[in-house]
């Protein structure tokens, strides 16, 4: 959900799509709106996967048996790689798309 929240809101606010290079508003976007945003959605996803870890562990006994892989993923690990891997000023559209591989 909170991939598509981004999606959305980036829409609203994006470049044109010939401009591949990074430029100030670029940067400007990204420190002030879209980190604080990705550290925000990590640090609810932390607290989300903490009270509902142990619901996750019991749906383990059913395959496919990565529940809580899956689980943590999306919650904890791609907001924390949005906010602290992705480059500075980098599109987000194409980020959130394609993440890069871990």
């Amino acid at each position: 959900m909170i991939r598509h929240l981004l999606i959305c809101i980036l829409l609203v606010c994006a470049t044109p799509a010939q401009s591949e290079e990074i430029t100030l508003w670029d940067k400007a976007v990204d420190i002030g709106f879209f980190r604080p945003t990705g550290f925000l959605a990590t640090l609810l996803g932390v607290g989300t996967f903490a009270v509902l870890s142990p619901m996750a562990a019991a749906a383990t006994v059913f395959p496919p048996h990565d529940s809580i892989t899956t689980f943590a993923d999306t919650l904890v690990l791609k907001p924390a790689e949005f906010t602290f891997s992705r480059p500075v000023g980098a599109p987000v559209v194409r980020w959130l798309a394609v993440p890069p591989s871990r």
